[in-house]
């Protein structure tokens, strides 16, 4: 009688188990959605930095050499 219970018992965690994983494979399958989309975002942010630190140095530059040609201008 208590290898019955035994077996209908594993059985039942058995099938549970199996139940189980679709739901664990969709929600597995969301986070890697999830984090695609954050290293995506991330990777275009990083972009974007590049971009703005560029023109900030072309701003730099181009403000030194206004600077040089406003110091020449005064010396003559």
């Amino acid at each position: 009688m208590f290898q019955v219970f035994f077996k209908a018992g594993l059985l039942g965690a058995l099938e549970e188990m199996r139940d189980e994983r679709p739901a664990q494979e969709e929600q597995a399958n969301t986070h890697l959605t999830k984090l695609r989309k954050a290293r995506h975002e991330l990777e275009e942010a990083q972009e974007r930095t590049d971009i703005a630190e560029s023109q900030i140095n072309k701003m730099k530059v181009k403000s030194r050499n206004m600077g040089k040609a406003k110091d020449n201008r005064e010396q003559l």
